[in-house]
């Protein structure tokens, strides 16, 4: 029953041995394709995310895509923080956007969805090499370079980097799940 879920598609799968198997009546179980999972996650289907994902050959290989949306924040939830910041006039009136901890960047696909095609991606820095691929395959369209992907949001270029209007960090949270048994009350 831990491990079977019905009604709801659990979180995180983040670990590449930790990809979302599906289960159906007379056939044999498969895993859940990157199509699936950038469905689930909220990818918008006509976005520049979700044709990295999965139409970029040799960019990205299925495990690692799926890898990517598990350390993801959903892009409904990022669509409602954009939504709320609007409602609340606290939506920045340019549209040079930059982020840290970036992964393939879902938050990103949010802000396409919510402002179009008037933005710019302007730097990010991610750790991951693979997730670097994948970011740049994504957003090179919107602007971001090689140049101006950081490893690290520290180093000398993303710290000089030109100042942007929106500016997203999403760290990894896996150091907080409950899925992390060697969690502590220090490292929260």
């Amino acid at each position: 029953r831990g491990i079977v879920k019905t009604t709801e598609l659990p979180t995180a799968v983040a670990n590449s041995a930790d990809h979302y198997v599906v289960v159906e009546p007379g056939k044999p179980p498969r895993f859940m394709s990157v199509q699936e999972v950038a469905r689930s996650f909220g990818v918008p289907e006509a976005g520049l995310l979700n044709n990295a994902l999965y139409t970029s050959k040799g960019v990205l290989t299925a495990v690692q895509a799926v890898e990517c949306l598990g350390r993801s924040v959903h892009v409904g939830v990022a669509r409602q923080i954009l939504r709320r910041l609007k409602v609340e006039h606290l939506m920045p009136s340019g549209r040079r956007y930059g982020s840290a901890f970036s992964g393939i960047d879902t938050f990103a696909a949010a802000v396409e969805a919510e402002m179009g095609s008037s933005w710019t991606y302007s730097f990010a820095s991610e750790l991951r090499e693979s997730s670097r691929r994948g970011l740049l395959a994504a957003w090179g369209g919107r602007g971001l370079k090689a140049d101006t992907v950081f490893t690290s949001a520290l180093d000398a270029g993303a710290v000089q980097a030109p100042q942007v209007d929106l500016y997203v960090t999403t760290p990894d949270c896996e150091d907080f799940s409950r899925r992390n048994h060697a969690r502590s009350a220090q490292v929260q």
